[in-house]
């Protein structure tokens, strides 16, 4: 049978289906996507750090370096840590680079017993982002796209001119991001955005909203988020997130900031929570959707999500994690600790990516889903 006849079949179904149903006023419009990639918004430029802080060996080196050895001693010890792979003492001696009371201990559990290498953090103008706190100062970005002022992304600052967080966009980063994403999208359950308005083809306001699915994203034949693949959304309201926003010449900008908090994977960072989220998603004209969101989010979490995988994963990216713990605590920017004072939040901002769905809830009926596909 052709794809037209069974087309014309399927849409005569569905208008049966309608055709007994009382007329109703307009309902509201929306689209679905679920999430392809989300990784951190990287915006690298040639010259935006005064130098570039080291891969593995650099790393590696620096921190024998500072465990106060002898030259001599130093080349001994280095010289057991042959290239990424390196032996079991060579890796002993990385992992337990901190000390306290002068005894080694883990460094990726303990960093601040592990002393502060200094990395090297991002001195250019340009950055994605929002300005969420309505301020404009020296350590403000403009925005790389809208160019708006007093953006805030004080993440980027901290880990941009780390080798493996370096990307030129429209590229991701491999380092705390496209990496840990690729390894858990067929795995854990996959993230859906929903965007509702009266006439989605005009400019107007409109609600969007973050669900996760009770099912993990799906594959096409190139490994590629495939499109069109209908998922059920998970009730539980830990992951469920609305937006007010207005849609103008297809882009969608929030008007109120909100929380968001979206459930994960441990092997990444086991729930992302934003305070004072904003986002700017683009529609595109293939279907899809690319655009950002960003708030202040925890600085622990970012570190936690990638220093439990340890030496092993220090050494994939190529990033100091001991660097990353101490940049991320001395650039938080908010919330700060009504003991301590210490910051507790960063600004930040991450890449959301996704492809056209069809989301479903436990209570959907055949009308109901045969209306939403005549609508599409």
């Amino acid at each position: 049978m052709s794809p037209h006849i069974t087309k014309h079949i399927w849409t005569l179904y569905v208008a049966s289906l309608l055709a007994g149903l009382p007329s109703v006023v307009a309902a509201e419009q929306a689209k679905s996507f679920v999430v392809s990639w989300f990784t951190p918004a990287i915006y690298s430029q040639d010259d935006d750090c005064p130098g570039q802080n080291p891969s593995i060996d650099g790393i590696y080196r620096h921190a024998i370096q500072q465990l106060g050895v002898t030259p001599e001693e130093e080349e001994k010890l280095f010289a057991k840590y042959v290239g990424t792979t390196g032996g079991a003492e060579a890796g002993d001696i990385i992992i337990n680079r901190g000390r306290i009371n002068g005894k080694p201990v883990n460094a990726y559990a303990n960093p601040l017993a592990a002393p502060d290498p200094n990395l090297f953090t991002v001195t250019g103008k340009l950055s994605f982002g929002f300005d969420l706190d309505g301020k404009s100062g020296p350590d403000s970005f403009e925005e790389a796209e809208t160019h708006e002022q007093g953006i805030d992304n004080q993440f980027f600052r901290a880990v941009g001119c780390n080798t493996g967080m370096r990307a030129y966009y429209p590229n991701r980063p491999l380092s705390g991001g496209t990496f840990q994403w690729d390894n858990i999208r067929l795995t854990q359950p996959a993230w859906l955005v929903t965007i509702r308005g009266e006439d989605l083809t005009r400019n107007g306001p409109v609600t969007v909203i973050f669900d996760r699915a009770l099912e993990a994203t799906q594959w096409d034949a190139l490994s590629k988020t495939r499109a069109h693949m209908t998922y059920r959304i998970d009730s539980n309201p830990r992951s469920h997130n609305e937006f007010k926003a207005y849609l103008k010449d297809g882009v969608v900008s929030t008007i109120e900031p909100g929380n968001f908090h979206m459930v994960s994977d441990p092997y990444y960072i086991h729930v992302f929570k934003f305070r004072d989220a904003q986002l700017r998603i683009k529609l595109l004209s293939n279907g899809n959707i690319d655009g950002f969101i960003g708030g202040y989010q925890p600085w622990i979490d970012p570190y936690q999500g990638l220093a439990t995988g340890g030496l092993l994963l220090e050494c994939c990216l190529g990033t100091d994690f001991i660097g990353m713990f101490y940049n991320l605590r001395k650039l938080a920017d908010a919330y700060p600790d009504p003991e301590t004072g210490e910051n507790t939040h960063i600004s930040t901002a991450f890449r959301i990516e996704g492809v056209p769905a069809y989301t479903i809830t436990d209570d959907v009926t055949a009308e109901s889903f045969a209306r939403r596909v005549l609508e599409d």
